[in-house]
C-alpha cells in the first residue's frame, strides 16, 4: 500500500508540475528573447554614441585643408600667421572632446591626441599656446588624425553592418 500512495504522489506531482511547466514556457521564451533584444539595443546605443563622437571630431578634423599635402601646409603655416592661429585655435576644440566623449572615443584617438597633440601647446589654467617651433610635428599630427578618423569610421561602419546582421 506504500507503493501505491508513492506511486499517486509522484502522478499528482507530475501532473501539477506539467499543468504549470505549459503556461510558463511561453513566459520564459518571451523573457529571453526580451533580454536578447535589450542586450542587441543596448550595444546599438552604444555604436551610436560612439558614431556621434566620431560625428564631433570629424568635424573638427575638416579645418584641416584637406587639399594641402603635409609639405604644403607646413609652408602655409610658415608664411600665414593668421592661419596658423586660426588651425590651432580650431583644433583646440580636440582636447574639450576627448574630455566630454572619452567613453566613446577610440583608443587609437585619444593616444593621439595625449602624445602627439599635447606636447604642440603650453597648456596653462585653461589657455592653449601653440609652439610655433612644433609647426612640423603639427603638420605630422594633422595628416595622422586625417587617416586615423577615417580608418575609425570605416570600422565602426564595419561594426554596424555586423549588429544588423
Amino acid at each position: 500500500m506504500e507503493v501505491n500512495t508513492l506511486d499517486v504522489f509522484w502522478q499528482s506531482l507530475f501532473n501539477f508540475l506539467g499543468k504549470i511547466a505549459l503556461p510558463c514556457i511561453p513566459f520564459y521564451l518571451g523573457w529571453k528573447l526580451s533580454q536578447k533584444t535589450f542586450i542587441k539595443q543596448l550595444l546599438l546605443d552604444t555604436l551610436k554614441q560612439r558614431f556621434d563622437a566620431l560625428h564631433e571630431i570629424k568635424s573638427v578634423i575638416r579645418n584641416i585643408p584637406p587639399d594641402l599635402s603635409r609639405k604644403e601646409l607646413i609652408d602655409r603655416l610658415n608664411s600665414d600667421p593668421e592661419f596658423c592661429k586660426s588651425l590651432t585655435s580650431r583644433l583646440i576644440r580636440l582636447f574639450g572632446l576627448r574630455n566630454e566623449r572619452i567613453p566613446f572615443l577610440e583608443s587609437e584617438f585619444i593616444d593621439l591626441l595625449d602624445k602627439r597633440l599635447e606636447p604642440l601647446f603650453i597648456i596653462e589654467n585653461g589657455t592653449y599656446i601653440f609652439r610655433k617651433e612644433k609647426i612640423e610635428e603639427f603638420a605630422n599630427f594633422a595628416e595622422e588624425a586625417k587617416s586615423l578618423v577615417a580608418s575609425i569610421e570605416e570600422k565602426l561602419t564595419r561594426e554596424h553592418k555586423n549588429q544588423l546582421k
